[in-house]
């Protein structure tokens, strides 16, 4: 059997599967109309419930809407997927919740409201406060609060916990300080949020990545570690290694704050004097070697007064034992702005066993805001480790930006071009201007008489937009039936072109504009009708991998890209 028919045969098993669970839907609905809100005289008047079960999927996508999990155009039935959503969806995280964390979480709430929001989860609604726990739950916050200390008792919560999330919070904190809870409801409801709440967690520092909130993304990711690893941030990551080491001397080691960096520098003769075990001391410095972490070098180089290339060279600082680390370690790497509390850059990262000991190059740009902050951290956090992570600071005291006003291209002594040039009673209807601009006069000739590759380089405001619909008209009259993509650096910029072109080209020309975005995605009908399509670098990434499957793609014939540093790149196929 070819892999043909193998394809086949899997569509057809999934079109099969996916008419059944249509149908039983419609016969339960059919058999039992009362449970899912249908009178008998609906089922009477609409037999196959069709229009009963698009009311429901229009229902379910105005919640989701509300809840920003997807983007929900009324009018044309479109459904774009949001960030939020997909978060949610592989995380398995309600809508309600996610509503929830859309009201709570701010940029800069305390590291407290940030747990009470994480406990304040629908994940959690089910679980009662019952008046018989109350004197434990009483007794085990006075415990928690006396384990944790420093950093622990500012990432964790001391509310009330006459509640529910209340109790979350309770139960939650100790569970992460280990200790032991007496009734069996509370061990039940105690092993459910074990269970959520890391799940709960990872989700919330997803979201918060994608905000680029550089504190909670760190927060929520650290404690979701430490709920995965039962452990408080202020313990020592040691704890991680499981009977590795005997309790006294993890307890030695935290009450004479012998942090890694500390024991890394010693040799295990002193490590064994320090804890009081020479014994261990060898067991100690091998398991502190192990501990996973990057070292990082960093180099920085302004492009423009706005953007900044970055350069990291990342290598593994530690010694690698299959039996703790597998055979991969993943890692977060970020920069963010310690000043503005914002992330500019992040990526995943994974160090697999063969490349351990390999140098890895990541390159990539981020903006640089002025009045310029001192410096930018660069940070290196294990996915997995509670306590390993690595951060390099990168000064801006002595770095050398160009100048604010760089020197010009000396523009050609010419006439300013009227818009007559163009020679189409319909192209010189729409503009309102007698004749073009400097800039625009510069680039004519070029761009609407010949199919040159183009580069324009102008301040904000000098013209660029029309010098790229100068290359649109003459894609509109040379190549009749050939698609124009124009790629904006942000969502926002792309919906403004669209409003634009839309007003100017629809009517006018008869032209189909599109925007095809992480929020909309137009159908495969409406994509193949339209003449210009509007959309992001990120969309149009994804969109071309696949291109020799999508027939839009192929008849592509001019690419319009707005840059952030004022320059426009128009290129023809």
């Amino acid at each position: 059997m070819n892999a043909e028919v193998v394809n086949g045969t899997i569509n057809h098993i999934k079109e099969a599967s996916e008419w059944l669970s249509y149908t039983f839907l419609h016969i339960r609905m059919c058999r039992n109309p009362v449970a899912y809100g249908i009178t008998f005289e609906e089922v009477f008047e609409d037999p196959q419930l069709e229009k009963k079960r698009m009311d429901l999927v229009k229902e379910a996508a105005i919640v989701l809407d509300r809840a920003q999990m997807i983007r929900y155009d009324m009018r044309s039935g479109n459904i774009g997927v949001t960030d939020k959503g997909r978060i949610a969806s592989h995380f398995y995280i309600k809508h309600s919740t996610v509503s929830a964390f859309n009201e709570l979480l701010f940029q800069n709430m305390s590291l407290s409201d940030a747990f009470e929001a994480l406990c304040a989860s629908s994940e959690f609604e089910q679980l009662k406060l019952r008046q018989e726990e109350l004197p434990e739950i009483e007794e085990l916050k006075l415990k928690s609060s006396k384990v944790s200390s420093g950093l622990s008792r500012r990432i964790l919560a001391e509310g009330a916990s006459e509640s529910a999330s209340g109790k979350v919070s309770v139960l939650l904190q100790s569970y992460l300080s280990q200790i032991s809870v007496r009734s069996f409801t509370l061990q039940s409801d105690t092993n459910y949020i074990a269970q959520n709440s890391s799940r709960v967690a990872r989700a919330l520092f997803e979201m918060c990545l994608k905000k680029n909130w550089s504190s909670l993304a760190l927060y929520y990711l650290t404690l979701s570690k430490c709920i995965d690893r039962r452990l408080l941030p202020t313990q020592s990551p040691l704890r991680q290694f499981y009977n590795e080491l005997s309790y006294d001397v993890i307890q030695r080691l935290e009450d004479l704050n012998a942090d890694v960096n500390k024991l890394i520098d010693m040799d295990a003769r002193e490590i064994g004097q320090l804890t009081h075990n020479q014994k261990q001391g060898a067991t100690v410095l091998y398991l502190t070697e192990r501990l996973p972490h990057m070292e990082i070098e960093a180099t920085v180089q302004p492009i423009t007064r706005g953007v900044m290339k970055v350069n990291i060279r990342l290598t593994s600082g530690f010694k690698w034992a299959e039996k703790f680390h597998g055979f991969s370690e993943p890692f977060w790497i970020w920069v963010e702005d310690g000043v503005n509390d914002v992330i500019y850059h992040s990526e995943y990262f994974i160090l697999s066993k063969k490349q351990a000991s390999d140098v890895h190059l990541i390159e990539f740009y981020v903006p640089i805001r002025e009045p310029m902050p001192p410096q930018y951290y660069i940070r290196v956090v294990s996915d997995r480790w509670v306590g390993c992570e690595s951060l390099v600071t990168v000064s801006f005291q002595h770095l050398i930006l160009p100048e604010v006003y760089p020197p010009h291209t000396d523009l050609l002594d010419m006439h300013p071009i009227p818009k007559s040039a163009l020679k189409n009673p319909t192209f010189e209807a729409l503009y309102k201007f007698s004749h073009f601009n400097p800039i625009q006069s510069q680039m004519f000739h070029v761009l609407y008489h010949t199919d040159n590759n183009v580069l324009v380089g102008a301040p904000t405001g000098s013209g660029k937009t029309i010098t790229s619909e100068l290359a649109l008209l003459r894609l509109l009259s040379k190549r009749p039936g050939a698609k124009a993509v124009y790629i904006a650096p942000l969502k926002a910029l792309a919906r403004e072109r669209l409003s634009d072109w839309q007003n100017k080209f629809s009517g006018t020309l008869g032209l189909t504009v599109l925007e095809l975005s992480g929020d909309i995605t137009p159908d495969l009908q409406l994509l193949k009708k339209a003449d210009v399509i509007i959309t992001t670098p990120e969309k149009w990434d994804g969109i071309t991998r696949g291109w020799l499957r999508r027939e839009y793609v192929q008849r592509v014939e001019l690419v319009i890209v707005s840059h952030w540093c004022n320059t426009t790149s128009i290129m023809y196929r």
